[in-house]
């Protein structure tokens, strides 16, 4: 099984509704490389929160997203 890349994340969506939340980059060296990837339709997130919203994890159109910003860790 391979090993997780988690990377923390932004992801505002096209009716602006925003999320943050963690995702697996797998084998991607960025996050802009998974949502570029043409083989999975959606985004999944995990550990997401939004107003309204708390949850495990959460299913993201890619076509939905309007932008996504990587989280660095200080």
């Amino acid at each position: 099984m391979a090993e997780m890349e988690v990377k923390e994340l932004v992801v505002r969506l096209i009716d602006g509704t925003t999320f943050k939340g963690k995702t697996n980059i797998q084998d991607n060296n960025r996050l802009s490389d998974l949502l570029n990837r043409d083989d999975n339709t959606f985004l999944i997130m995990f550990d997401v929160n939004m107003v309204g919203y708390e949850g495990n994890v959460i299913f993201l159109n890619k076509n939905q997203i309007m932008w996504a910003i990587p989280l660095e860790k200080e």
